[in-house]
């Protein structure tokens, strides 16, 4: 069970406690009294009854009866893919973020390496469109140089190991978790990756929806490569979607994938290349670079798929594979590149894959990436103007006295035993307490940030994360890392 439905019995059981106790403590009060107190008092249910639609019984179609009405009147803005309640949190945050950055922006005297500094210029570097356009793929240049030097498979399995450190696409995706059955440590995970559209089944599905995506991709690819010059984009293109669609083959199942037992395969490197002789191992860790030397074991979620990955790599020529880091070089920059880039990424990944009718503005998508990006440096940020110290002291307080009433709620159930209730307590005492914002903020005292470099800003933030991943391994899990900002909308 995750931390959020922890979270989600604590508060349950707050509800019905303090309902509980109210209940307890009042004196019965007389029908006059009780008349007298609804008359002074509007009581609410907390629940949008307004957008209820009476017309549908419940017992029939409980999503529609509760939010039939809401749906009907609710428009999706065009910006947007879906929209909600929690969409309207999520612009309460962002707008709060934007005034915060908007502020760093324009401090003139903002400290060199200071978070004000940080998230000034990043934000600026990213809304410099004439400097992006002028520009054009020159900040792009000595990567694809790097592409161009690749010359035979093993040259392939670097370059999957550089892109774990760059952020950029590779049919692999390296990362440093929790080991799953040894949970006092870290552990390389490493699972499948590799594919531009969402899901496997958009390359192999034989039905109109999926057919048109793969057509939408092909163009998509083209476009990408004919305004970056590549010479015959289209039969470059008809190869990188002949070789995701292969890709996507190899892919597991959602249903597999879902199997906690069959994605844990704790492999030390020797056994790994045993197991999986065409996937150049060495060569793949050396190109994530000196701080991944020391990875001698791996949980591998597919073993299958990097097995016939190694072998793929091996039959398709190399020229293929330059081809490929090309386009996911572009594809993973389009939104930081020309107008003419991001307008193709828009057509193919909002409006044909997810219907979006409109470009959303700018400075919001500027916001977005900040926090996905640096998001911890804009929550210090925040919390300092949203969440005050005494508010935090406030609702820590409420979950400790949520903790005691569930103590005392275990003593007393009847079908529970002795030995029962001593684990529960144990199981009770054992949760983590996270509430606002982290105890310790993530140190971001290395990470160089450019008013005039929008792209470095990108690398060197990926760069940041990865290094940061690399020196989890041999130290304790660290129990107190928030897994979000301070600032996401998520429950």
């Amino acid at each position: 069970m995750s931390r959020r439905h922890y979270l989600s019995i604590i508060v349950a059981a707050a509800i019905a406690v303090s309902a509980g106790t109210a209940a307890n403590a009042a004196p019965a009060a007389t029908n006059a009294t009780a008349k007298a107190s609804i008359a002074a008092k509007t009581l609410r249910s907390g629940l949008d009854l307004e957008g209820f639609d009476r017309s549908v019984r419940p017992q029939d179609d409980l999503y529609r009866f509760a939010g039939g009405t809401w749906l009907a009147k609710t428009e999706i803005p065009a910006d947007r893919s879906n929209f909600g309640t929690l969409s309207k949190l999520e612009d309460d945050a962002l707008a709060a973020l934007r005034e915060l950055i908007e502020a760093a922006v324009a401090d003139s005297k903002r400290a060199p390496g200071s978070d004000a500094q940080k998230l000034g210029d990043f934000h600026t570097a990213f809304m410099n469109t004439e400097l992006i356009e002028k520009r054009g793929l020159a900040p792009l240049t000595a990567e694809f140089g790097r592409i161009e030097q690749i010359a035979k498979a093993e040259d392939v399995f670097v370059y999957f190991g550089r892109a774990q450190r760059v952020g950029l696409g590779a049919p692999v995706n390296a990362y440093v978790g929790q080991d799953r059955k040894q949970s006092t440590r870290y552990i390389p995970g490493l699972s499948e990756s590799g594919l531009t559209m969402p899901d496997r089944e958009y390359y192999l599905a034989d039905d109109a929806r999926n057919a048109k995506a793969r057509v939408d991709f092909a163009i998509y690819a083209e476009k990408l490569l004919s305004l970056a010059g590549t010479a015959d984009a289209v039969a470059a293109a008809t190869r990188i979607l002949a070789l995701e669609t292969s890709i996507a083959k190899l892919h597991w199942t959602r249903v597999e994938n879902r199997d906690p037992v069959k994605t844990y395969n704790r492999l030390s490197l020797d056994e790994a290349a045993t197991a999986m002789p065409a996937f150049e191992w060495h060569a793949f860790i050396s190109g994530m670079g000196p701080e991944a030397a020391g990875s001698s074991e791996f949980d591998i979620r597919r073993p299958t798929y990097v097995r016939q990955l190694g072998e793929l790599v091996r039959a398709t020529p190399v020229t293929t594979w330059r081809d490929y880091f090309r386009f996911r070089v572009l594809d993973a920059n389009t939104a930081f590149l020309p107008k003419a880039y991001d307008a193709a990424r828009f057509e193919f990944r909002e409006r044909a894959l997810r219907g979006v009718q409109e470009q959303q503005p700018r400075w919001r998508r500027g916001l977005n990436l900040i926090d996905r990006s640096i998001g911890e440096i804009a929550g210090r940020a925040y919390v300092e103007k949203t969440f005050p110290p005494e508010a935090r002291i406030r609702i820590q307080e409420l979950v400790a006295n949520l903790r005691a009433a569930f103590a005392q709620s275990i003593d007393s159930l009847e079908w529970m035993g002795p030995e029962t209730k001593t684990e529960a307590k144990r199981e009770l005492a054992a949760f983590s307490v996270k509430v606002g914002y982290p105890d310790q903020w993530r140190d971001y005292t290395s990470l160089q940030v450019s008013t005039d470099d929008l792209l470095g800003n990108l690398r060197r933030v990926n760069e940041f994360e990865f290094l940061r991943q690399m020196n989890r391994l041999g130290k304790p899990v660290d129990r107190t890392e928030w897994g979000m900002t301070p600032q996401t909308v998520n429950a």
